[in-house]
């Protein structure tokens, strides 16, 4: 499933995308793309309304996710989140999303 051209994604470190109507938070960090499931486990909150902790993302509530794999880092994260499959072609980037 086409995200959208690779040169706009790179502007913003966090971005909302919504997938066959589901939402989910991109991250570029160091020239490389993540896509974790947006909806934090414990209180519902967006993390493309989160922040960049070094290799995670953190949301408000203090729930930390790594980037790689969308795993809790923190009690409040519990087991984490999803994460999808991206790559490049053609200057799109693509999700692998069954």
């Amino acid at each position: 499933i086409a995200i959208g051209l690779v040169e706009e994604l790179r502007k913003r470190q966090i971005q909302c995308v919504n997938i066959r109507e589901k939402a989910f938070a991109l991250v570029y960090r160091d020239e490389i793309f993540y896509l974790l499931e947006n909806e934090c486990p414990h209180k519902s909150a967006a993390l493309c309304e989160g922040f960049i902790l070094h290799n995670a993302i953190a949301v408000p509530e203090e729930a930390l996710f790594g980037l790689k794999t969308g795993k809790g880092l923190t009690p409040l994260a519990g087991k984490g989140v999803k994460s999808l499959p991206l790559f490049i072609k053609e200057e799109q980037l693509l999700a692998d999303i069954d």
